[in-house]
């Protein structure tokens, strides 16, 4: 059964509303979180409020994500390095196409119960932290 969120989990009621949505789930055998912001604003006229939305989304977005994901040991978590992929986060200078950018989201989404837990993975295997 898909689940989908368009939350940026920002806040920790969004996430923890998140993580009820998936406890209720039926047959739920993959979880994939892909966020991430870019701002474009001249580093000038850049913020506080700017930075904070970015970190908020960027950084601990995953960490409310994984805080949740902790509680259900029999899930494989994993995280997945899409690379440097032309998409509008970087204004299409990537030099890999989306369909690169997936392989390693698709191979952790194709893993078994058995399959690896709390690695992180890029494209050509997993990368050393």
């Amino acid at each position: 059964m898909p689940v989908s969120s368009t939350s940026t989990f920002t806040d920790d009621a969004s996430a923890a509303a998140a993580a009820q949505v998936v406890a209720d789930a039926e047959g739920l055998d993959v979880l994939i979180n892909n966020a991430g912001i870019s701002d474009r604003t001249p580093v000038a006229q850049t913020t506080a409020s700017d930075v904070q939305r970015l970190l908020d989304t960027n950084v601990l977005g995953p960490v409310r994500v994984i805080q949740w994901a902790r509680a259900y040991p029999r899930w494989r978590v994993n995280s997945a390095d899409p690379g440097f992929t032309a998409t509008n986060l970087n204004q299409y200078r990537g030099t890999q196409t989306l369909e690169e950018g997936t392989d390693a989201i698709v191979q952790l989404a194709t893993v078994g119960p058995d399959g690896p837990t709390g690695i992180f993975s890029g494209r050509q295997g997993i990368v050393p932290w």
